[in-house]
């Protein structure tokens, strides 16, 4: 072969190379963009998700909040309730007949010393996250 003919086949060579590397660089920046995209999608798509979780979280605390002083509320409704009843109770214990305790007046006092009438339910406490 001639001097020529060799640089021909080697400059076509060399720019089929060029060529050849400048397509493969393409594809490769195309695929890392659409990898970027989509990594920044997704990662938007999930900071939304975390922003209404949050937010769903604070609406949750507060509803347990309010239902937290409605339990209080309750509680010390049923303590004056119970106080209430044993004050009826009380009143209403003595026989007119003999002026003793009457049965009714007894059987409260031992139901009052088995089951202690003024034990609350334990409170909770309810760590928040937020």
């Amino acid at each position: 072969m001639d001097s020529n003919n060799l640089l021909s086949l080697e400059y076509t060579f060399s720019s089929s190379l060029v060529s050849l590397r400048r397509s493969v660089s393409r594809e490769i920046s195309a695929s890392v963009s659409k990898i970027r995209r989509q990594f920044l999608c997704v990662q938007s798509e999930f900071n939304n998700e975390i922003s209404r979780l949050r937010e769903q979280n604070k609406a949750l605390v507060r509803t347990l909040q309010q239902m937290e002083e409605m339990i209080k509320g309750k509680e010390i409704e049923i303590y004056g309730l119970r106080h209430q009843l044993q004050s009826f109770s009380a009143g209403r214990g003595v026989c007119s007949n003999c002026s003793g305790d009457s049965i009714q007046a007894r059987n409260t006092l031992v139901r009052n010393t088995v089951f202690n009438p003024t034990k609350k339910r334990p409170l909770t406490t309810v760590s928040y996250l937020v």
